[in-house]
């Protein structure tokens, strides 16, 4: 019973050390957040994936070696042989010999749900990620030019009735929040209906937005970056979680990213299915 609570605990440290910077990165918080707020503090900008990596290793360093220590604390040592009976003492323990036939069978077993394992924790992710952009871009709805005083009022009473939308907007250009990711800068500029109103939606454009343009297009998802939270959310002038207009995308990109994840992920999972069929089979193979 000890044993199992000490492998509970030591699995239990992976758990942690993994799911909560994964937690810090999705949310933007934690140790992520001050890691990529150095780093903009420093460059003016931050990498994204260099920033996950440290924050799981910081993970790792944090739960790991405590549960571990907890884990050999708890596990009991190897039973040792009672000395009441020399004659059962004596006696080894039963030993079970395996044919070479069947230690290959058992070789080929473990290989093959190893290799299987790794090629599920690889790939199903992205199947997971691609059916997830496909249903996103089946919610978009179809394309509707609207006020934006209406889709305002559409988002404070969380009653939008389409996602694809088009709308004249004159953009809070001083209020530009951006991410910066090696050479490319990505701007969000907030637009509101009326200049005293916390801002609901903002505008993602590319490194040299177009500052007189007035009417915009393109596809509505709730929640900005959380570096861009943070830095809305020191000015206090947009809402939190604040809308983000992706300028100029239609539901068909989405779609394309989807299915193209979906080809890829089920792609390599099939042709990994045969390529492990065909090396059990070797691996089954007796040596003369």
């Amino acid at each position: 019973m000890r044993n199992t609570l000490a492998s509970a605990f030591a699995a239990l440290g992976l758990i942690g050390g993994l799911g909560v910077p994964i937690y810090w990165w999705i949310t933007y918080s934690g140790v992520y957040r001050w890691l990529a707020e150095v780093q903009l503090s420093w460059f003016d900008g931050y990498y994204a994936i260099l920033t996950g990596v440290l924050s799981i290793a910081a993970g790792l360093i944090a739960f790991v070696p405590m549960t571990v220590m907890l884990a050999g604390v708890l596990r009991l040592p190897e039973a040792e042989p009672s000395t009441d009976n020399p004659q059962a003492s004596a006696e080894p323990p039963p030993v079970v010999v395996l044919t070479p036939t069947q230690a290959a069978h058992a070789k080929a077993r473990s290989n093959s749900i190893g290799c299987a394992v790794v090629l599920a924790l690889l790939f199903v992710p992205i199947l997971i990620l691609g059916a997830y952009k496909l249903n996103l871009a089946n919610q978009f709805g179809e394309k509707r030019m609207v006020e934006l005083e209406q889709l305002e009022a559409e988002l404070t009473a969380d009653a939008l009735a389409s996602r694809w939308v088009e709308f004249e907007a004159r953009p809070a250009w001083r209020e530009t929040a951006g991410v910066k990711d090696k050479y490319k800068v990505t701007r969000y500029v907030p637009v509101r209906s009326v200049p005293e109103r916390d801002a609901l939606i903002a505008l993602e454009l590319p490194d040299a937005p177009p500052t007189g343009r007035r009417r915009w297009t393109g596809t509505l998802t709730e929640g900005a970056p959380g570096v861009i939270r943070s830095a809305f959310g020191e000015r206090g002038t947009v809402r939190d979680p604040v809308w983000v207009l992706a300028v100029d995308s239609t539901p068909d990109d989405d779609r394309r990213i989807g299915w193209s994840m979906l080809e890829v992920g089920g792609g390599t999972i099939v042709i990994g299915l045969f390529v492990i069929g065909f090396l059990r089979r070797r691996w089954r193979r007796v040596d003369a």
